[in-house]
C-alpha cells in the first residue's frame, strides 16, 4: 500500500470535503455569454467569480468543512477548460450524455504548454480566504482524451502520444500548483472506465502525469460514471496508481460499489466516500448519511473515510446545494460524536 503524506492533510475522524464544482447559477452563465460578446469587460467577469467564490469559501468555512474547494467557477467545462488551455480549439455545441449539449475541443495541432500556470489564481484567491488546505482539482489525460477531437494527423493515430503530450502539460500545472503551496490534489477522470479498449494507456498516461510528485502531495483520483463490468475489471489497476486516496460515488448507486471493495481490498488507500447524490434535487436525511458510513466503517478506520457528495454540484441550485452540505456536515458530527460515546470508558 501506499502511505499517504499524512502531515498533508487533518487527522481527524470523518473529514468533509466536496468534489470540485459548485452550482453555477444564472448570473454566471449570463456573465460569460457578456464577456464573449464584448459586453462586458474581462476584469468585470473575473469580479463576478470572485464575488460566488468568496460567498462559497464564506458557506465552508461556516459548515468548518475540512478540506473546502474553490467550486471552479473559471469552468464552463471541466474538459473544455484545460484543453482549449493546451491549444486545442473550442467547436460549437453538439448533444452529449444525459442530453445536455456541450462544447468539445479539437486537437488541429500539438498540444502546447500554455505560458502561465491555468489554476494557480483561483487557487492561490481560495486559499487566501481559509485557514484550511484547500483542494486543487485538475481534469485528467484520459477524460482529456476521451473527450476531444482529434484532427491533428499525429494524435488520430497514436492515441497514446496524445495522452504522453497531455500528462506533460498536466504535470507542468501540477508542478505550478505544488510551487503556489497545494499540498492535496484531486484528478478527475470520469471518462477512465467508458472506453476499456484505452484502459492502459490511460493508467500510463496517470502515472505520468503524477510521476514522482505523489511524495509532495497528497493524490486523489475522483472517478464517476461508469458500469460494474467495467469497474470490475479497472479496479486492480486503479489501486496500483500512486493515489493516496479515490473518491468514488456510493449514494447514487446504493453502496453497490462495496462489492469491489470486498473483492480487492483498497490497497491501504483512504477513500473519498460519496454520501450525497448530486443528480437529484431530493435531500438526503441525515440518519440515511449516517447509515451509509455505518456501511463502509466495516472495511475502513474513521480518519480513512473522507465525507463528500458523488460528484461535483454544478447543475444543482445554490439553495439544494447548500442544504445537501449542510446535512452532510451535520452527519458528519453525529458520526463524531459517536465515536466519542464508544471511547469513553
Amino acid at each position: 500500500g501506499h502511505e499517504a503524506p499524512r502531515s498533508y492533510i487533518p487527522a481527524i475522524p470523518f473529514p468533509t470535503s466536496s468534489v470540485g464544482s459548485f452550482p453555477q447559477n444564472k448570473e454566471i452563465r449570463q456573465a460569460r455569454v457578456q464577456v464573449k460578446k464584448n459586453e462586458i469587460s474581462l476584469a468585470s467577469y473575473h469580479e463576478i467569480i470572485k464575488r460566488h467564490t468568496k460567498q462559497w469559501m464564506d458557506f465552508q468555512n461556516e459548515l468548518a468543512v475540512d478540506i473546502p474547494v474553490d467550486g471552479e467557477f473559471l469552468r464552463e467545462d471541466m474538459a473544455v477548460y484545460f484543453s482549449a488551455a493546451f491549444g486545442g480549439k473550442l467547436l460549437d455545441f453538439v448533444p452529449s450524455y444525459e442530453n445536455l449539449r456541450y462544447r468539445p475541443v479539437e486537437f488541429f495541432s500539438a498540444i502546447r504548454h500554455p505560458k502561465s500556470p491555468i489554476t494557480t489564481h483561483e487557487f492561490l484567491y481560495a486559499q487566501s480566504l481559509t485557514k484550511q488546505p484547500l483542494k486543487a482539482t485538475l481534469t485528467g489525460p484520459a477524460t482529456l482524451a476521451d473527450w476531444a477531437l482529434l484532427s491533428h494527423k499525429k494524435y488520430y493515430f497514436d492515441r497514446r502520444a496524445l495522452r504522453r503530450d497531455l500528462a506533460e502539460a498536466l504535470r507542468n500545472e501540477i508542478g505550478h500548483l505544488l510551487d503556489a503551496g497545494a499540498c492535496i490534489i484531486q484528478i478527475d477522470e470520469p471518462a477512465l472506465t467508458t472506453k476499456m479498449k484505452y484502459f492502459d494507456m490511460d493508467c500510463e498516461a496517470i502515472y505520468e502525469t503524477m510521476r514522482e510528485y505523489d511524495e509532495q502531495a497528497y493524490f486523489i483520483l475522483h472517478i464517476c460514471y461508469s458500469d460494474m463490468k467495467a469497474l470490475d475489471g479497472a479496479f486492480p489497476s486503479m489501486l496500483a496508481l500512486p493515489f493516496h486516496q479515490i473518491h468514488m460515488e456510493m449514494a447514487n448507486r446504493n453502496y453497490a460499489l462495496l462489492s469491489l471493495i470486498e473483492k480487492y481490498g483498497f490497497a491501504e488507500k483512504d477513500i473519498g466516500l460519496g454520501v450525497i447524490d448530486v443528480h437529484t434535487d431530493r435531500i438526503e436525511s441525515v440518519d440515511e448519511i449516517v447509515e451509509g458510513i455505518g456501511r463502509v466503517r466495516n472495511y475502513f478506520p474513521p480518519e480513512k473515510i473522507w465525507l463528500t457528495p458523488d460528484c461535483g454540484l454544478k447543475e444543482r441550485s445554490d439553495a439544494v446545494a447548500r442544504v445537501k452540505l449542510q446535512t452532510l456536515s451535520v452527519a458528519a458530527k453525529i458520526c463524531r460524536m459517536k465515536l466519542e460515546e464508544y471511547a469513553r470508558p
